[in-house]
């Protein structure tokens, strides 16, 4: 079943223990509190949930993954991706450094299914049309290196929805560079032979 319509915890104002009171209501999901004759609310916290439940809706309707990263906490935003299946890239980049001159050697970018390599004097121009059909960019650490390198390299406004995984883990215990959270998760890297 997919996870973001039977989620509550993305609205403002809805009184402590959120979506257990609505559950114990027996209101399980976005449609549930829309047919609902009788909120478990008083009146005005009902207009208020029932107003961004349409949000919410229209929301997804519009695949604006945006709007749910900028209201769910970081914990519930493995709930989105189902929604967002095909429409995900998982960008990295590689430099000559990390200096202010330094430049984009190469942009990996993965849709979940197959990997695109970007390669500055190859094909680096192309990533700009590439990137284009995306909803949503996941990164680790990339909303303080990878976009803002790609923003003044490529010239690419990278304004579509971005989640930095590096502050998801965070919030779960894990830190450090990408491939030590990796460790500390049991991931490892299969190699190609």
């Amino acid at each position: 079943r997919l996870m973001l319509p039977a989620t509550f915890c993305h609205l403002k104002g809805l009184p402590g223990g959120g979506e257990g009171k609505l559950g114990e209501s027996g209101i399980l999901t976005w449609a549930h509190y829309a047919q609902c004759p009788a909120s478990p609310l008083s009146l005005k916290k009902d207009e208020q949930i029932r107003a961004q439940l349409e949000a919410s809706q229209r929301a997804l309707a519009e695949l604006n993954a945006a709007y749910f990263l900028e209201r769910l906490p970081a914990t519930a935003f493995p709930r989105i991706y189902p929604h967002f299946k095909g429409r995900i890239a998982y960008l990295d980049i590689e430099t000559t450094g990390l200096e202010a001159d330094s430049e984009i050697t190469t942009i990996a970018l993965y849709d979940g299914a197959a990997v695109q390599t970007f390669v500055k004097g190859v094909n680096l121009d192309e990533f700009a049309e590439a990137i284009g059909t995306f909803a949503l960019v996941v990164t680790y650490n990339g909303a303080r290196f990878d976009l803002p390198f790609i923003r003044r390299e490529c010239g690419v406004p990278m304004d579509m929805a971005h989640l930095d995984i590096m502050f998801t883990l965070r919030s779960q215990g894990f830190s450090g560079g990408l491939k030590l959270c990796e460790r500390l998760m049991g991931i490892r890297r299969q190699v190609p032979e």
